[in-house]
């Protein structure tokens, strides 16, 4: 589990503000679109780092871990 990373998904909420779909989101991050919908209202959790990884990816969200 990735501990400390509750706040994570504010990510989509600020796409969505910015004119991103949760469809879109979820097409560039292979995660159904109900799926980012329901972690952007805060129900849920990415518990892999890989995915985690994926969506920063998807979203270019610049920055590199130091894992």
């Amino acid at each position: 589990m990735l501990r400390g990373h509750g706040s994570t998904f504010t990510v989509f909420r600020l796409a969505r503000k910015a004119g991103i779909s949760y469809s879109k989101i979820a097409a560039e991050c292979d995660i159904k679109p109900e799926r980012v919908g329901a972690l952007a209202r805060g129900r849920g959790r990415v518990t892999s780092f890989d995915k985690v990884v994926r969506i920063a990816d998807a979203l270019r969200i610049p920055g590199r871990c130091s894992a």
